[in-house]
């Protein structure tokens, strides 16, 4: 795509939003729809021949990952490839399949109570191995497929998941199971593949961890794939193991912070937000600029905003604040609508030039005082934030823009 036909993208965009009338143009944008590239403001060259006809955002990922693309469809994404699905992009942090062999499954019963079994590989989904288990029986059943033992004596919340449907047999629903308790019934006669998942608080004891299914009755059909055990108190996207437990890097994405985002003093920034799951801290982080200096403190990341909402495992997962962290020792809440983590947030802060402002979170507004103006001192702005184990974002980000001056309030409740 040319400069030319970026421009007009743009334009026909910032039409749509109403730009062109009520807001000015934003001073950086990145969609993040299937892309990387900047419609506005400062970024890596990408060249045809001498030619640079776009800028585009940084990003890395030590590692190859899958992920589920906008058609739900599985699929592999390669070493430093970013990958983007229906809200944008994918942003996750570090996570290990503890199933050592998730593509070369043991082809056998670990233990059965009540109905015969049989467990068989089917072929492959696009690459992945599709397993089928058949329950025969009137009776209610419990059938162990992958014996979890690798579990046994870890603590901490982990989550079993795989992609599962139910067969056309009439009969009883079917649930993912971990250890005894069962997840949302995937149903009868489900025509796509669905993630179930189920995340558990396990003890220092735990032995009996597994994964399985539970059958209501009757003869029914189930097929899944990409198993998947992880420490971690929700599902991320699927690690294909062949003989040993494998471990996916954390994405991290990024663009130049001097030139992009500049002063702080009268800026306006806009992002559409969506998390996987609650916090495994207190909140998960969405932007920051890294290395500010305020107050005479230096820090390793800064000037961040973040979706909050930790909350114990079993109660509703749901949004409670967006954090804003002007400098090392201040930081700001606005308070969200209980929205599940299902839904994408939009979220903007307008910073006024003594450096006071508000938040926005959905329709919510939350004002902040002025304050010393920080010292910035190094110069990236990182999109899913900081990387520290137990903050880092998981989930989807879109459409960050940022304009070098404090929109109105009129001005910003015409953004989307």
């Amino acid at each position: 795509m040319s400069v030319i036909d970026l421009l007009e993208v743009g334009r026909q965009s910032a039409s749509k939003q109403g730009y062109a009338d009520n807001v000015p143009f934003p001073d950086v944008w990145l969609p993040l729809s299937d892309g990387l590239q900047l419609l506005a403001g400062f970024g890596g060259d990408v060249k045809v021949g001498d030619v640079t006809v776009a800028r585009r955002a940084n990003f890395e990922r030590a590692s190859t990952a899958t992920y589920l693309d906008k058609a739900g469809v599985l699929r592999r994404a390669g070493l430093h490839e970013p990958r983007f699905v229906r809200d944008g992009l994918l942003i996750e942090g570090q996570s290990t399949n503890l199933i050592p062999a998730s593509e070369n499954l043991p082809l056998k019963i670990v233990a059965s109570k009540g109905g015969e079994a049989t467990f068989t590989k089917e072929g492959e989904i696009n690459g992945f191995a599709l397993y089928r288990a058949q329950v025969i029986g009137n009776d209610a059943a419990a059938i162990r497929f992958i014996d979890l033992a690798v579990i046994g004596g870890r603590k901490g919340f982990h989550t079993v998941s795989a992609l599962c449907k139910a067969g056309e047999q009439d009969g009883g629903g079917t649930t993912l199971k971990c250890r005894s308790r069962p997840v949302v019934a995937t149903g009868i006669g489900r025509a796509d593949y669905a993630l179930e998942s189920f995340a558990e608080d396990l003890g220092a004891t735990e032995s009996s961890a597994y994964f399985g299914f539970w059958s209501a009755g009757k003869n029914i059909d189930v097929w899944f794939y990409a198993p998947q055990v992880e420490p971690l108190p929700f599902a991320s996207s699927y690690i294909p193991t062949s003989g040993t437990a494998a471990t996916r890097a954390a994405d991290r994405c990024w663009i130049d912070r001097e030139n992009n985002l500049g002063d702080p003093r009268g800026i306006t920034i806009a992002l559409t937000a969506k998390r996987f799951s609650h916090a495994r801290k207190n909140y998960h982080t969405a932007l920051s600029a890294s290395g500010l200096q305020g107050d005479g403190k230096e820090v390793d990341e800064l000037m961040r905003f973040a979706l909050d909402g930790r909350q114990a495992i079993k109660d509703e997962n749901a949004c409670r604040s967006m954090r804003y962290y002007q400098d090392a020792a201040t930081m700001y809440s606005c308070p969200a609508k209980q929205v599940p983590f299902t839904q994408p947030h939009r979220m903007v802060l307008v910073q006024e030039a003594d450096m006071s402002g508000r938040m926005i979170v959905q329709d919510i507004i939350n004002s902040y005082p002025a304050k010393t103006v920080p010292v910035m001192t190094h110069n990236s702005l990182y999109i899913g934030g900081r990387r520290a184990v137990g903050y880092e974002w998981f989930g989807t980000i879109r459409n960050l823009r940022i304009w070098h001056t404090a929109l109105s309030d009129s001005q910003v409740k015409t953004l989307s």
